[in-house]
């Protein structure tokens, strides 16, 4: 619809319904997509991996598309999304109609294996992955606004390509890396891997506070990386398990609504840390912010 548009207000507009319609379909296609799997987390980990590994291999092919059809115009590009879209929709129309005969079988399934979950179901865990989503997301909202900026002033010889590369290595970490690392990581405690990648996450942005050369922003993004696959991961699984099985659409609604505020606050804190005091102040606050979230996944492993 952008195409149509040119005013500021019915863009707002327009980008107001999109990420709606963004977010509501990010919550039902997951809550449906785990339902459609055994009760094991294992196996749920696994699916969790695969949602967000093709979500990070779409945003790779997709920065691919708009680099080739900018040179024909964006109404080009505005135009073959919405058929994308739209051919995605009609086709999870079909599957959604051919798969529904599954859905009473899998309601029995679900409340026959409740009890095997890995973690009891306490609304405390749920409440514990969320506060740490909304930290998390409040350290990756800056990698929309503060991060490139930080690399454009820090070296500017390497201009675009400063941010390029990182977003390469983090799309290719995702994708190739995500399942085996979390295959790894599975039989671990999920509360101290929930923990554990916000540590990382945190820790590998502070380490831009002695990012004197490129090498060691290439490590950073290399930590946070690992951080963001980790949390990301364990955090949607908490909220799935820890929510009674008529439930899991509200706790997947709510890990969506908690990670995009955290995502709209997160770019004005950071660049107003970063006008008023600095680049160091945000890689500090975003250590500062893991280091919280960890300590506090250890406190309630302990309580």
């Amino acid at each position: 619809m952008f195409i149509f548009f040119t005013q500021f207000w019915w863009l707002f507009i327009n980008q107001f319904l999109i990420g709606i319609a963004t977010y509501a379909f990010k919550a039902s296609n997951a809550t449906w997509t785990l339902q459609q799997c055994s009760e094991d987390s294992a196996t749920k980990l696994k699916v969790i991996n695969c949602l967000y590994s093709a979500t990070n291999l779409g945003l790779g092919l997709s920065a691919v598309m708009v680099g080739v059809l900018s040179h024909y115009g964006f109404n080009l590009v505005f135009s073959f999304s919405s058929l994308l879209l739209m051919g995605a929709g009609i086709w999870l129309i079909y599957q959604l109609m051919q798969y529904s005969h599954l859905r009473s079988a899998v309601k029995f399934v679900e409340n026959q294996t409740a009890s095997t979950t890995t973690l009891p179901k306490r609304s405390w865990l749920l409440w514990l992955a969320l506060g740490c989503l909304f930290l998390g997301g409040l350290i990756l909202a800056q990698l929309s606004n503060t991060y490139p900026v930080y690399l454009h002033n820090t070296f500017p010889n390497l201009a675009i390509n400063a941010f390029s590369i990182i977003f390469i290595l983090n799309t290719f970490m995702v994708v190739t890396c995500q399942t085996p690392l979390l295959n790894l990581i599975e039989s671990q405690n999920k509360i101290n891997m929930l923990g554990m990648g916000l540590l990382l996450l945190g820790g590998g942005m502070m380490l831009l506070l002695i990012a004197n050369t490129y090498l060691i922003a290439l490590i950073s993004a290399f930590i946070w990386t690992l951080g963001e696959m980790i949390f990301i991961a364990m955090a949607q699984l908490i909220c799935y398990q820890q929510s009674n099985v008529h439930q899991r659409g509200r706790a997947q609604g709510l890990y969506q609504t908690i990670y995009a505020t955290s995502v709209t606050i997160g770019p004005t804190l950071g660049g107003a840390l970063y006008h008023h005091l600095g680049s160091h102040s945000v890689w500090f606050a975003c250590g500062c912010l893991g280091l919280l979230g960890f300590v506090i996944c250890l406190s309630w492993k302990k309580s």
